[in-house]
């Protein structure tokens, strides 16, 4: 859950510098802090309902967050936008992992990657893993760099 929280995280806040260039606020009250804290102390057992949509969630959110998304009973599904952008940034995407560090470096399988960006319909679930790098690839790059650069030694397998 702390790993989906950060990517999440990292996405809105590049969502909200999109927002902000055409002078739009992005509220993202679900990512509060507060509100994840708390979810993250509540025992399992005390998170679901029968009938009930995330009632912890609503019952944390109500005065907060209008009725009319407290009241809804379904995920936001946007799978569509997603293969969107994967067909139009196709191109982009595959000079990237062309010249990735870490392919360079055996630390992702490249060919695999390649078939998912490549395909007609693709599957996002390799690609989503990638998200935080290919949003800051010179980050990572500079960090793989750096690593190998450390005197950081393998022990010997054993025999």
């Amino acid at each position: 859950m702390l790993y989906h929280a950060g990517v999440c995280g990292r996405i809105v806040r590049q969502t909200r510098r999109i927002f902000q260039a055409a002078n739009v606020a992005l509220e993202t009250p679900y990512l509060d802090d507060r509100v994840v804290e708390t979810a993250l102390a509540v025992r399992l057992r005390d998170c679901g309902h029968p009938g009930r949509y995330k009632p912890l969630l609503t019952e944390a959110m109500t005065g907060i967050v209008p009725q009319l998304n407290l009241a809804r009973s379904t995920k936001g599904e946007f799978s569509a936008e997603t293969y969107l952008g994967l067909r139009r940034h196709r191109a982009k995407l595959l000079d990237l992992l062309d010249s990735s560090v870490l392919a360079e470096r055996g630390l992702v399988d490249q060919d695999a990657l390649r078939r998912a960006a490549a395909a007609t319909y693709p599957r996002a679930d390799p690609l989503w893993r990638l998200v935080p790098v290919i949003n800051r690839p010179q980050g990572t790059t500079r960090y793989v760099k750096t690593r190998e650069s450390q005197s950081f030694r393998r022990p010997p397998a054993p025999p």
